[in-house]
């Protein structure tokens, strides 16, 4: 196998075969294109620094390789790769040259969509009923799981991406970070999670909960019982025109959106009592959240009657709603969104 010299700085395109390199955006679009790379190449390539500045999923980078062929003054024939340039594009913003990435990829953008979000701001996620000094493995595998589960019921529209690091796994139950690698090991081999390795790091650098993982949660609750559906349905929902990335998808977008249609039938009956259930749980905020889960509860009304749904809209006031309410309106607002959503 080839190995890279040090100097090389870590791609996520870049893969290592027996005896060649392979670059996975290297595009074959002519009988002398080729995906193989090299050092040479790798050296001198800008993609390392572009995918590590932009961290947005709609970037789209691609490149094209050259192979050439010579002989040697052996007279043996020689195959050298040539780096024949690269490409920028945006999948939903139209660039009009390939350096665009550098004022146009930002979080200012109202596209932009993070494949990992920084949790520095983030508030640990902490279980109650959970005490690390005493808890044995099966309860630090469920506690693991519940952290995963209740970040996504804090933030649905992250479902499905790769966010948590074991480092705010190990700030939210108190335990350190070779703790919750040693139990992670386990749980990715019986598909409760996956996780996703950076090609520098030796261990893995973020990890997200699988249905699997969602149905031990449902079926054998160690601490207190979550409300998975309704997140699901938003995150879900939220995702139909993401892709993220390292996240495993099965099927086609188009596919999960049927899938999600078919399994969830909401009336407009069901919708109005969808929002009197909401504007209940509303008025058990303090003063000081309630007026503002108010007029967020009018704005998603608001949306059902338009004749078109503003989708970003719809996800900033129910994201702002589960911060105020908690998983407990989970399943009421994923009713919400969901027909919100369908209707887009």
């Amino acid at each position: 196998m080839v190995e890279p010299p040090e100097f090389l700085k870590p791609c996520k395109y870049r893969q290592f075969e027996v005896n060649s390199l392979v670059c996975t955006i290297a595009s074959q679009v002519s009988p002398h294109s080729s995906s193989l790379t090299s050092v040479e190449v790798c050296s001198d390539c800008p993609v390392p620094d572009i995918s590590a500045q932009v961290n947005c999923t709609h970037l789209h980078l691609r490149k094209q390789h050259l192979l050439t062929r010579q002989f040697s003054t052996e007279g043996m024939t020689e195959t050298n790769v040539i780096d024949g340039g690269w490409e920028a594009q945006c999948k939903v913003i139209q660039f009009t040259n390939r350096s665009d990435y550098q004022n146009k990829c930002s979080e200012v953008c109202p596209q932009y969509n993070s494949i990992h979000q920084n949790l520095l701001s983030e508030e640990p996620i902490h279980i109650s009923s959970f005490d690390a000094t005493t808890a044995s493995d099966r309860n630090l595998r469920q506690a693991v799981l519940t952290v995963l589960y209740s970040y996504h019921a804090r933030h649905p529209e992250r479902y499905r991406f790769f966010d948590i690091t074991p480092k705010f796994i190990a700030q939210s139950l108190g335990i350190c970070v070779q703790d919750v690698i040693r139990v992670v090991a386990p749980m990715e081999e019986e598909g409760e999670i996956e996780i996703l390795m950076q090609e520098t790091d030796r261990q893995f650098s973020y990890v997200r909960i699988t249905s699997s993982g969602i149905q031990m949660i449902d079926e054998e609750p160690l601490f207190k019982r979550l409300d998975t559906a309704g997140i699901r349905i938003m995150g879900d929902q939220f995702n139909f025109d993401r892709s993220p990335v390292g996240a495993v998808n099965a099927g086609t977008n188009n596919q999960n959106k049927a899938d999600v249609h078919q399994a969830v039938t909401i009336s407009s009956t069901e919708l109005v009592q969808a929002f009197n259930d909401l504007r209940q749980q509303v008025e058990s905020l303090p003063l000081e959240q309630r007026q503002e889960a108010v007029d967020l509860v009018v704005a998603l009304e608001d949306q059902s009657k338009a004749g078109k749904v503003n989708k970003s809209l719809v996800r900033v006031c129910s994201e702002r709603l589960v911060s105020f309410l908690g998983d407990t309106a989970a399943n009421t607002l994923g009713t919400i969104v969901a027909a919100l959503l369908m209707a887009a």
